[in-house]
């Protein structure tokens, strides 16, 4: 994760090309950026993706002691983000699916201008952590979390207008 300070500003880039994955190593570098960070923090993706959520390759991979931090960290970055003591906005830069809309649902606002946002863990078949369907559910409130949960449902900025997604809690459209 990068982060610069623009006129007070702190700006954390998801830097894990090609499409900033959440691998153990970004998910604990969240958490503990965030943790020393004070004042506004503008969270975006490197490149053409904001995030394209769990490196499943990598979970895999892993092994079994991997997945086990992986699945205590992971969470903890979503609460790092959701928790965090001033506002947070996310610059939602391309796609941000699955982990990575849930990192985008934990900030206060959201601006997307391209790309697509959904959450589809259950049309793979990944179990949908508590903490992130917490906050997910705040974000866009029950029945958001039920469509977009239990249908997998996906939405594209450029089909979808900002009154729309604004009243649904997804993202401010520009």
């Amino acid at each position: 994760m990068d982060v610069e300070v623009i006129d007070g500003v702190s700006v954390l880039r998801l830097n894990r090309p090609p499409v900033n994955a959440l691998d153990l190593e970004l998910v604990t570098d969240a958490v503990e950026t965030l943790g020393r960070l004070e004042g506004p923090v503008v969270i975006t993706g490197t490149g053409k993706c904001f995030s394209a959520g769990v490196d499943l390759r990598a979970v895999a991979e892993g092994g079994r002691e991997y997945t086990d931090r992986f699945l205590d960290v992971m969470p903890a970055s979503f609460l790092a983000v959701f928790d965090y003591p001033g506002p947070v906005v996310a610059a939602i830069n391309g796609h941000a699916i699955a982990g990575g809309c849930v990192i985008a649902m934990a900030a206060d606002v959201r601006l997307m201008s391209a790309g697509t946002i959904g959450l589809t863990e259950v049309a793979v078949g990944v179990p949908f952590p508590a903490a992130a369907l917490e906050i997910c559910r705040y974000a866009m409130g029950d029945i958001g979390v039920a469509r977009d949960v239990g249908r997998a449902e996906r939405r594209r900025a450029d089909r979808v207008t900002a009154r729309v997604d604004r009243r649904r809690g997804v993202a401010q459209l520009k």
